[in-house]
């Protein structure tokens, strides 16, 4: 008689949670800090830990000490020695780094985050869900430096940069310190007057760096109101994308105009605590195709399913060639009722919302449709009490998990963004409007979410002034 396996399943940490949870007991391997970091408190801290098969993990940190604490961080998990040394020069042609004890790194990460606590800062996104579990605990065991934060006086300094800082961000850092240190408590620096300080030959010719923050902030209230009628009512469809880049700018200044700073701050706050998730556009979860984690999956239905994707933007016969070779493969996945969806959508089909609720039934945990059926129902403008009363976030669209990949992030804005417009609140549509790069670390992801809720909230302003 053969022996039963009574052996046990192991399940596999991800590497956010083997971080979380295990990091700390290896040993660092090395630290490093970019040399002139006192000088210019701003400091780029890289430390290393060493698995026991010679594999390097190791977390990078940009701290702000003059005012925003860590203001990036991001990991590699369990990479060969020699792809680390590649990336460690990679790192040095970027910045001049040199070799630091533990210590020293760790006070200054914990130093820059209680800094910018004083003032209402948070850490960034992947600091608070992952990489402050990277350190050691912050205790007696790790020696107290002193370490120099914000000006001589120790007074935050905010130092923007046009190119990276967008004005409405620039203007919600102002708003928080005006509110949290006071006026006169504070610094404001633009990063181009300082560089040109330390470099006063530069070319007088080029591009005005001093251009405001708002080119349409010195106007009263009402000419902007008149502006933007006027902007709206001869835009036409598709959009001329300078036309559209300029009445973007009206609509943020006006929004400005008519939100509640404090309000805004305590609704970004919110949001960052309900809608935080990393996700990764090369990161493909067997959720996404409607099954299990423990699921072994072929990697070539994976491939197809992306593929597929792809072609629904740009070759929809492609795409339902896609979707044939996926149901040959695989009869009843609900990734595939999914595709079917998206090409009825993208061909304008009157079966679409027919066929949506059929597969919402069918598969009601698949989050892609789910989402997609909620999205429908709030773009609709006609939204059921049952739905109204849902409690919508990350916990109950996708229970247990701890990243998404770019199709479900995308998605999951995509509907937060449709359920704060059908609020209707001025002052939550602003926060999400001004949170949306700390909601999601993928720089392409945000700028595509950012420009379709940019259309919306114009949308809400041509309702907000009653324009016909």
């Amino acid at each position: 008689m053969a022996k039963k396996n009574t052996g046990k399943v192991i399940q596999m940490l991800t590497p956010e949670n083997y971080i979380r949870t295990k990091s700390r007991t290896l040993p660092i391997y090395d630290c490093w800090i970019n040399s002139d970091w006192e000088e210019a408190k701003m400091a780029s801290v890289l430390i290393s830990r060493n698995h026991t098969n010679g594999n390097i993990t190791y977390c990078f940190y940009i701290v702000d000490l003059l005012c925003l604490g860590v203001k990036f961080s991001q990991f590699d998990f369990n990479i060969p020695m020699s792809e680390y040394l590649e990336k460690l020069e990679e790192f040095k042609e970027d910045v001049e780094l040199e070799p630091v004890d533990y210590p020293l790194a760790h006070n200054i990460i914990h130093a820059g985050v209680e800094f910018a606590e004083v003032y209402d800062f948070k850490p960034y996104k992947e600091f608070t869900s992952v990489t402050q579990y990277f350190l050691d605990e912050d205790n007696d065991d790790i020696e107290l430096m002193e370490i120099e934060c914000g000006d001589e006086d120790g007074q935050p300094v905010y130092v923007y940069n046009k190119q990276v800082d967008s004005p409405r961000d620039i203007k919600r850092v102002i708003a928080q310190l005006e509110q949290t240190a006071g006026i006169g408590n504070y610094s404001v620096v633009d990063e181009d007057e300082l560089e040109d300080e330390d470099d006063p030959d530069e070319d007088e010719d080029e591009e005005d760096i001093d251009a405001p923050f708002d080119i349409y902030e010195d106007k009263p209230f009402e000419e902007k109101k008149e502006l933007f009628i006027g902007f709206y009512k001869t835009l036409q469809i598709p959009y001329d994308l300078d036309e559209l880049d300029r009445i973007v700018e009206l609509v943020d200044s006006i929004f400005w105009d008519i939100t509640d700073e404090k309000i805004v701050g305590n609704y970004a706050d919110e949001l960052l605590d309900d809608h935080s998730i990393l996700s990764k556009e090369d990161y493909f979860p067997n959720e996404l195709l409607g099954i299990g984690p423990e699921v072994k999956v072929d990697s070539s239905l994976k491939t197809i399913f992306s593929k597929a994707v792809l072609d629904l933007t740009s070759d929809p016969d492609k795409a339902r060639q896609d979707i044939s070779l996926l149901q040959q493969n695989s009869v009843g996945l609900p990734a595939i009722a999914f595709l079917e969806l998206m090409l009825l959508k993208k061909e304008n089909l009157p079966e679409y919302f027919k066929k949506l609720e059929e597969y919402a039934m069918l598969y009601p945990e698949y989050a892609m449709i789910k989402m997609t059926r909620l999205i429908e129902i709030y773009a609709s403008r006609n939204v059921p009490g049952e739905i109204k009363t849902l409690s919508l976030n990350l916990d109950t669209i996708f229970p247990g998990r701890d990243r998404l990949s770019f199709a479900e992030k995308f998605l999951y804005l995509r509907l937060i963004s449709y359920i704060v417009i059908y609020d209707g609140n001025l002052d939550k549509i602003e926060a999400f409007y001004s949170v949306l790069d700390e909601l999601d670390n993928n720089e392409k992801l945000t700028h595509a979410v950012e420009k379709l809720f940019s259309l919306e909230r114009m949308e809400y302003l041509t309702k907000y002034f009653n324009i016909s």
